[in-house]
C-alpha cells in the first residue's frame, strides 16, 4: 500500500493586511485591559475615600456625642441641685462652670479667629462642653480639717499640679486648683489646695473618705487648618479638640478631612424637659445657655485626596446653612446627629426640684 506524501510548506511571512489586523486586535486588547485597570483603580480610590469618610463620621459623632451628654456632670448631682463652691483662680474653665457655661458655642466664626496657634476656619461653628471627669479617685482617709491636703488611694485620672479638681460627697462640692504635689510623684497622691491658686485654702468642709475626687474636663471643638495640603495642593482641614491640661488649654487634631461644622442648640423654653426649638449660638445670649438640653451637630466630611473623575460642584445643607465647597474632585458626605445633655434631660417639674 502506497503512503500519501505529505508536503510541508514553510511559513514565508505575513501580508500587510494580516499585520494590520493583528495590530488592531492587540491594540483593542490593550485598551480593554487598560480600561479595566483604570476602572478598578478609580473604584478602589472611591471606596477608600468613602471608607475614610465613614470612619471619620463614626469617630466624630461618637466622640462629640459622648462629651455633650456629660456636660454639667459633677458626680451624683446636677447643677440644678448642687452648685459647687468654686475656689480655683486663674482657670477660666473653672470660673465658667455654671448653668450658663457648661455648654456654649460660637456661630459662624469670624476670619482671623485662632484657638491657640490653630487658625479656625471662618464660617464654621465652635462648641464647648465642661464636666467633671467620670474617672474618679478616692481619699485614703477622712480629712482632719477643711484646709488639709487630699491624700488619694490612687490617681487613675492622672491629676497634675495646676489642674482644676472637684471634690464632692453629693451634699457639698468644691472646685479647687491643685497648687502642689506633696508626694513628689508623677501622678501625685497628695493634692494641696493652698490659697496661692485658690480664693481660699479651705474647702466647704472636711470631707470624709467616701468623697469623689475628679479633674475638670473642658473641651472645645472646632474646624481648623492643619497646615498640610493634599496631592493636588489643596489645603486640608480637620476637627480639633481644645482641652484643659494642667490649667492650660491645648489644641489637638482629632481628624483630617472635616471641612465644616454647624451647631444648633435645643432650647427648653418652659422647663418641661422637652426641646421647643433649635437655634444657633447667635440667637442665644450668654445668660440663657442654661435652657439648652440638647445639641445638634452637622459635619461636612471629605476624602482629603481627589478620588472622583469629575469636580464636585454640589452644595450641601448643614442644618440652617448652605455650604458651597470648592469645586474639587474630593468625595464629600454630610453627617448630622442630635445628642441630649444627660444632666439636664430630667429637668421637668414632674421630677421635683
Amino acid at each position: 500500500m502506497q503512503k500519501n506524501n505529505i508536503i510541508k510548506h514553510a511559513q514565508s511571512g505575513l501580508s500587510l493586511i494580516e499585520v494590520m489586523i493583528a495590530l488592531a486586535l492587540g491594540l483593542l486588547l490593550i485598551i480593554g485591559a487598560g480600561q479595566i485597570y483604570l476602572g478598578s483603580k478609580m473604584s478602589y480610590r472611591v471606596n477608600e475615600g468613602l471608607a475614610h469618610i465613614q470612619e471619620a463620621g463614626r469617630f466624630a459623632s461618637e466622640t462629640l456625642a459622648r462629651n455633650i451628654r456629660m456636660a454639667g456632670f459633677q458626680g451624683c448631682m446636677g447643677l440644678d441641685r448642687l452648685k459647687p463652691n468654686i475656689l480655683a483662680t486663674g482657670i477660666s474653665a473653672a470660673a465658667a462652670f455654671h448653668n450658663d457655661g457648661i455648654v456654649t458655642g460660637v456661630n459662624n466664626v469670624a476670619s482671623g479667629t485662632k484657638a491657640g496657634s490653630i487658625a479656625v476656619r471662618p464660617g464654621t461653628d465652635m462648641l464647648t462642653v465642661r464636666y467633671a471627669s467620670p474617672v474618679a479617685a478616692k481619699l485614703s482617709s477622712d480629712l482632719v480639717s477643711a484646709d488639709a491636703a487630699l491624700v488619694l488611694t490612687a490617681n487613675p485620672a492622672e491629676i497634675k499640679v495646676d489642674d482644676a479638681v472637684f471634690i464632692t460627697d453629693c451634699v457639698n462640692a468644691d472646685l479647687f486648683r491643685v497648687t502642689g504635689d506633696a508626694s513628689g510623684a508623677t501622678n501625685p497622691l497628695i493634692l494641696r489646695h493652698d490659697d496661692s491658686g485658690n480664693t481660699s485654702s479651705s474647702l466647704s468642709k472636711a470631707y470624709r473618705r467616701d468623697a469623689l475626687v475628679m479633674p475638670l474636663e473642658s473641651k472645645t471643638y472646632f474646624i481648623g487648618a492643619t497646615g498640610d495640603t493634599n496631592q493636588q495642593g489643596q489645603p486640608i482641614y480637620g476637627l480639633y479638640e481644645r482641652s484643659l491640661k494642667a490649667g492650660v488649654e491645648m489644641s489637638e487634631q482629632l481628624l483630617e478631612g472635616v471641612e465644616n461644622m454647624q451647631i444648633q442648640f435645643g432650647r427648653d423654653q418652659n422647663g418641661d424637659g422637652e426641646v421647643d426649638d433649635y437655634v444657633t449660638a447667635a440667637a442665644l445670649s450668654s445668660s440663657n445657655f442654661d435652657r439648652i438640653i440638647a445639641v445638634r451637630v452637622a459635619l461636612l466630611l471629605s476624602s482629603v485626596e481627589a478620588v472622583l473623575d469629575h469636580a464636585d460642584t454640589a452644595t450641601y445643607t448643614l442644618l440652617d446653612e448652605t455650604i458651597d465647597p470648592a469645586d474639587t474632585r474630593q468625595l464629600r458626605r454630610s453627617v448630622t446627629f442630635t445628642t441630649s445633655i444627660r444632666n439636664r434631660e430630667l429637668r421637668s417639674a414632674s421630677f421635683g426640684s
